[in-house]
């Protein structure tokens, strides 16, 4: 079984027979059980003590739980039992003349936990929403990142030859912090590409 640290599962909840079934899909589950983040249940009162055996909601089959990914909503298992969650879906981001004032605006991305790739990036507002309990999506399932991305000044780093001054350009500026962030978010890279200096206002250097 995969290991799941305790800040990364839901405990402390027991059923009497009438929500799980053993991995068997026919024989009813009496006791304590946890929820992991990634939505999945398993046996016991969490994955450290004791043995854990996966557990299968009733109700509904387990490969419907998810309607499609176009879907306004979609329904999931959680502990108070069947939630409808509403679906992420990808935001594209126009910066304000206050960002290009400023020389930068933040970007927001998301990611389901369990997966490597297959981001989506996303507004502030539902960024902020994924942040609280309560948010009509669903914070458990999602990792979610914001990233400083810089839009006006040269395009890449330069030195001035007088005084040794070092301007961050906007390339360099961007590919370093999205490396940075692909470390812990893996996938952020692939998806950015190299357009670096996208939105990207440069002067001239």
């Amino acid at each position: 079984m995969r290991y799941y640290p305790l800040s990364r599962v839901i405990t402390g909840s027991n059923t009497v027979g009438d929500s799980f079934t053993l991995g068997d899909g026919s024989t009813p589950y009496t006791g304590p059980y946890y929820k992991t983040f990634d939505g999945k249940f398993y046996t016991g009162n969490d994955p450290v003590t004791g043995e854990s055996e996966p557990l299968i909601p009733t109700g509904l089959p387990a490969e419907s739980a998810y309607t499609s990914e176009s879907d306004t909503e979609y329904l999931d298992f959680s502990v108070s039992g069947l939630t409808r969650y509403t679906v992420i879906n990808p935001h594209y981001p126009q910066p304000t003349s206050m960002d290009y004032s400023r020389g930068f605006f933040f970007r927001y991305f998301a990611k389901k936990r369990n997966e490597v790739g297959n981001l989506k990036e996303i507004s502030k507002a539902v960024f902020n929403s994924l942040q609280l309990l309560g948010s009509p999506y669903n914070y458990e399932l999602y990792h979610c990142i914001q990233i400083y991305w810089q839009l006006t000044g040269p395009l890449h780093d330069t030195v001035d030859p007088k005084t040794g001054i070092r301007t961050s350009g906007i390339e360099n500026t961007n590919k370093r912090l999205v490396e940075m962030k692909d470390k812990d978010f893996k996938g952020l890279k692939t998806f950015i590409g190299e357009n670096y200096s996208k939105f990207a206002k440069p002067v001239a250097q």
